[in-house]
C-alpha cells in the first residue's frame, strides 16, 4: 500500500514538474567575448564602417534570420544589421592559413597526412581565397603569406621535413597576426598543426597572445598530434578562447579529422553590421548583439585593431541595404496578411492552451478520485481475507457464518 501511493505521489509530482519546466540557457564565457544561448562566435572583425560577425549555431539555419530581428549595438550605439548569410555562399574569401610544426617530436607520417590535408583544401579553395604557409620550430619561415599561387606553395610544403628540435609557437603566432594584417576583405582562418603549446620562446603571456588573436578577427583552429594530454588540453583551451576548436589526429585520421573541421568552417555565418552614426574610438569597447530565438553575444572590441572597407566590402554593403530596402517595401504590403494569420495563430495558441488547463485541472481530481476508491477497494479485500483466517482459525464454518450475517441484515431490514 505504501508503495503504491509513493508511486502516485511521484507521478502527480512530475506532471506539476512538466507544467512548470523552462528551457535551459547555457552559457560559454571566453575571454573578450561571452555568448548565451545556442549562439557560437568564431571571430569579430571589423573594416569600418562595416562590421562582421562569424557566428554559428549547431543544427540551426541562421539564413532565415531577417535583419530587422537582430539587435546590435556598439559603444551603445545603434548598427544597423545588414544580412544574415552563409558566409562560404558570400562573395567574400576566405584566408587559410597553415602554421605547420616541422619539430623532431612530430611523427613523419603524421606530418605526410598534414600535408595532404593542406592540398585538398588547396583543391576545393575558390578564386577568392587565399593559402598562406608558415612552418615552425627552431625558426619561424613564411612559405607564403598567401599571394604566391597555391600550385607553387604546395611544391614547397611536400618538401618539408620534421627535423627541428624547438617549437617555437609563439613566435609563429606572432608572424600569423603580421601576415594576416596585411590582407583585406576576406575571413580569416588559422589551422595550426602540432603536438601542443611549447612556449619555451614566448615574448608574451598566452592572455596577451589570446587578446590578439581575438582583437585581430583571426579564427584558430587545430590538428592535434601525439597523445600528451597536458599539452593538449592547454592547445585546446587556447583554441577555444581564439574561436576554434582542437582535432587530434594520426596519419592514419587525418582525411576525416580533416572533413571534420572543413564543416565546421564551412557552417559559419556571417552577420553584416554597419555603423549607422559617429565611429566609436578606444579599447574595450562593448558589441552587443541578439538574435531572438538563437542566442546572443558580447565581445570587447579595440579600434586599435580595425581596418578600412575596401572599395569591394563597400558595393557589396551598398548591394545588401538596396535588397533589404526592397524586402522591407514588399514586407510592408504583406503586413495586414501576416497580421491576421499570426491573430488567428494566437488565437488558436490560446485555445490548445485553455485545453491543456482544462484537462490537467480534471486530470488531477480524477486521479486522486481513483487513488481512494483503490484504497477502498483494498481495504474490503482485505477485511474479507482476515475474517475468513479467523473463522478459519477458530472452527468456525464461514459460509453458515455468512448467511448468519445475511439473515441479521434481513431481519433488521424488516
Amino acid at each position: 500500500m505504501k508503495n503504491i501511493c509513493v508511486r502516485l505521489l511521484a507521478v502527480m509530482t512530475a506532471a506539476v514538474l512538466l507544467l512548470s519546466a523552462g528551457s535551459d540557457i547555457t552559457a560559454e564565457a571566453k575571454q573578450k567575448i561571452r555568448t548565451k544561448g545556442k549562439l557560437k562566435v568564431e571571430q569579430v572583425q571589423v573594416d569600418v564602417p562595416l562590421v562582421n560577425a562569424y557566428v554559428y549555431s549547431e543544427g540551426k539555419d541562421l539564413s532565415r534570420v531577417r535583419p530587422e530581428q537582430v539587435q546590435a549595438k556598439l559603444a551603445g550605439q545603434e548598427l544597423k544589421v545588414l544580412s544574415c548569410q552563409q558566409q562560404k555562399k558570400t562573395k567574400q574569401g576566405i584566408f587559410y592559413a597553415f602554421l605547420l610544426d616541422v619539430s623532431a617530436s612530430i611523427p613523419q607520417e603524421d606530418l605526410e597526412g598534414a600535408k595532404n590535408a593542406i592540398e585538398q583544401v588547396a583543391e576545393d579553395m575558390r578564386s577568392q581565397d587565399q593559402l598562406a604557409v608558415i612552418t615552425f620550430g627552431d625558426k619561424v619561415t613564411v612559405i607564403s603569406d598567401g599571394s604566391a599561387p597555391v600550385e607553387d606553395t604546395m611544391k614547397k610544403v611536400k618538401a618539408l621535413r620534421a627535423t627541428d628540435q624547438t617549437t617555437k609557437f609563439y613566435s609563429a603566432m606572432d608572424k600569423l597576426v603580421k601576415v594576416s594584417q596585411k590582407v583585406s576583405n576576406k575571413r580569416r582562418v588559422a589551422v595550426v598543426v602540432s603536438d601542443g603549446i611549447d612556449d619555451t620562446d614566448a615574448g608574451m603571456s598566452q592572455e596577451e597572445l589570446e587578446e590578439i588573436l581575438v582583437q585581430s578577427g583571426i579564427a584558430v583552429y587545430g590538428m592535434g598530434i601525439g597523445k600528451n594530454k597536458a599539452l593538449s588540453e592547454k592547445f585546446g583551451k587556447f583554441l577555444r578562447i581564439s574561436g576554434g576548436e582542437l582535432y587530434p589526429f594520426t596519419a592514419e585520421s587525418a582525411d576525416a579529422k580533416l572533413k571534420s573541421l572543413i564543416r565546421r568552417v564551412s557552417s559559419v555565418y556571417r552577420l553584416s553590421m554597419e555603423f549607422d552614426g559617429k565611429v566609436p574610438k578606444g579599447d574595450d569597447l562593448k558589441l552587443a548583439v541578439s538574435i531572438p530565438g538563437t542566442g546572443s553575444f558580447t565581445a570587447m572590441l579595440d579600434s586599435a585593431y580595425w581596418g578600412q572597407a575596401t572599395e569591394e566590402q563597400k558595393q557589396e554593403s551598398r548591394k545588401a541595404k538596396a535588397e533589404q530596402s526592397a524586402g522591407d517595401s514588399k514586407t510592408f504590403g504583406e503586413d495586414a496578411k501576416v497580421a491576421t494569420v499570426e491573430k488567428t495563430d494566437t488565437i488558436a495558441d490560446q485555445g490548445t492552451i485553455s485545453r491543456q488547463k482544462l484537462a490537467v485541472t480534471i486530470a488531477i481530481p480524477s486521479v486522486a478520485l481513483a487513488t481512494i476508491i483503490f484504497i477502498l477497494v483494498l481495504l474490503i479485500l482485505r477485511r474479507k481475507k482476515a475474517l475468513a483466517e479467523y473463522y478459519k482459525a477458530n472452527g468456525i464454518d464461514l459460509k453458515r457464518a455468512q448467511e448468519t450475517e445475511k439473515a441479521i441484515r434481513r431481519k433488521r431490514k424488516n
